[in-house]
C-alpha cells in the first residue's frame, strides 16, 4: 500500500492521469480540461468568437486536426461552402464563384440583355459614303458603336450624291431628291414647272398645266406617269379657279372624263357621271357621235372663231384631236 502514495486519481477514478495531470482523452473536442488535481475539471474560459475569415475554395468539409488541450490529437469540422452567405455582400458563394446578376469568367462580363463580346448591345449602322447623314439600307454592319463613314439610319435613296437625301429641295431632274419615292414633284419654289407642266395648288390638290398637246389616252398616260391623274372639274369653285390658270386664247385642255358608250353620257375617271344639263357644258353640248369623246376645257379670252362661244365652258372632242392637259393630285408629303 505504500507504493500507491505518489499516485493520483483522475475525476472518474479510473486511473493516473498524465503528466501535468491533465487528461489524454483521444479526439476529444468537447473542451473539457483537466487542472491536474482530482475532480478539478473545468469549461474552457473562453470560446472561439469568429468563424473562419477564408471559406474553403473546394466546396468539400475540411478537417483540421491537432492536438487539444487535453493533450490528445483534436479535429475540427470546417463548414462546408456550399450555400454558405456572405454576411458582408448577401451574395452567395459556390465553389468560390459568386452568383448574382453577372457572373464572371475571366475578363469578361454577361449580363442580361447584353452581348458575350465586351459586354455591349450590337446596334445596326449604315455606310454614309457622301457623308449626308444618311445611310445607304443595302449596306449594314452590326458593332457596339458607329464605325468611322457609318450612321444609324437608313433612309439614303442614293448614298453617292450628297444633295440626294431626305429634306432636300426637289428640283426638276427626273431623279427622286428628297427620297420620298416621288420624282419632280411640286416643291416651290424650287420646283413648279417640270416636263412641259406648270404646277399650282388649290383645294389642297396639285394641278399640273401640261402645255404638250397630246390625245385624251395619251394625256391620262402622261399624267399616271407624273403620278398624278387627268383632273375631274367638280364643282363651280374648281371650275372657275381652272378656267383662270389656263392661259388667255389657248384653246381647250383635256380633262379626266370620256363618253365609254359612245353616247352623250360623260363619266369621270373617279366613276361618277358628269352632269348634264349643267352651267359649264358649251351650247349644244354634250353631242352623241358614235364613237368614243372626250372632255375638254375651254380656256377664256379666245378670239379663234371656233372657240369664241366656248370661252370658259365644257366642250367634247373626238378620238383623234390633240390638246393640252390638266392634271390633278394630292400634295407631295
Amino acid at each position: 500500500m505504500a507504493a500507491l502514495a505518489g499516485c493520483s486519481f483522475n475525476s472518474a477514478g479510473l486511473g493516473p492521469t498524465g503528466e501535468g495531470g491533465q487528461s489524454g482523452t483521444e479526439g476529444s473536442s468537447s473542451g473539457a480540461v483537466s487542472t491536474g488535481g482530482p475532480d478539478a475539471t473545468t469549461a474552457p474560459t473562453t470560446a472561439p468568437t469568429t468563424a473562419p475569415t477564408t471559406a474553403p475554395t473546394t466546396g468539400a468539409t475540411s478537417q483540421t486536426s491537432g492536438t487539444g488541450e487535453s493533450g490528445g490529437p483534436g479535429s475540427e469540422s470546417g463548414d462546408d461552402s456550399s450555400g454558405a452567405v456572405d454576411p458582408g455582400t448577401g451574395t452567395s458563394t459556390t465553389g468560390g464563384t459568386t452568383t448574382g446578376a453577372a457572373t464572371t469568367t475571366g475578363m469578361d462580363t454577361t449580363t442580361a440583355g447584353e452581348s458575350s463580346t465586351g459586354g455591349c448591345v450590337a446596334m445596326a449602322f449604315f455606310a454614309d459614303t457622301d457623308g449626308d447623314g444618311f445611310g445607304d439600307p443595302e449596306k449594314m454592319v452590326m458593332a457596339c458603336a458607329a464605325p468611322e463613314g457609318h450612321v444609324a439610319n437608313a433612309d439614303d435613296c442614293d448614298d453617292g450624291n450628297i444633295a440626294t437625301k431626305p429634306g432636300a429641295d426637289e428640283v426638276c431632274d427626273g431623279k427622286d431628291n428628297d427620297c420620298d419615292l416621288l420624282v419632280d414633284e411640286w416643291n416651290p419654289p424650287m420646283n413648279i414647272e417640270c416636263g412641259g407642266c406648270k404646277m399650282a395648288l388649290h383645294d389642297n390638290k396639285v394641278y399640273h398645266f401640261c402645255t404638250t398637246p397630246e390625245r385624251w389616252d395619251d394625256a391620262k398616260n402622261g399624267c399616271e406617269a407624273r403620278g398624278v391623274a387627268l383632273a375631274e372639274d367638280t364643282n363651280m369653285q374648281e371650275h372657275d379657279w381652272l378656267v383662270n390658270q389656263l392661259p388667255p386664247n389657248s384653246g381647250a385642255w383635256y380633262i379626266g372624263a370620256n363618253a365609254p358608250k359612245e353616247d352623250d353620257k360623260f363619266v369621270w375617271l373617279g366613276g361618277s357621271a358628269v352632269p348634264d344639263p349643267d352651267p359649264r357644258w358649251g351650247a349644244g353640248r354634250p353631242v352623241a357621235i358614235g364613237s368614243t369623246h372626250f372632255l375638254s376645257l375651254v380656256s377664256d379670252g379666245n378670239i379663234n372663231l371656233f372657240w369664241v362661244a366656248y370661252n370658259g365652258k365644257w366642250y367634247d372632242r373626238a378620238e383623234n384631236e390633240k390638246e393640252p392637259y390638266i392634271c390633278e393630285g394630292p400634295p407631295p408629303p
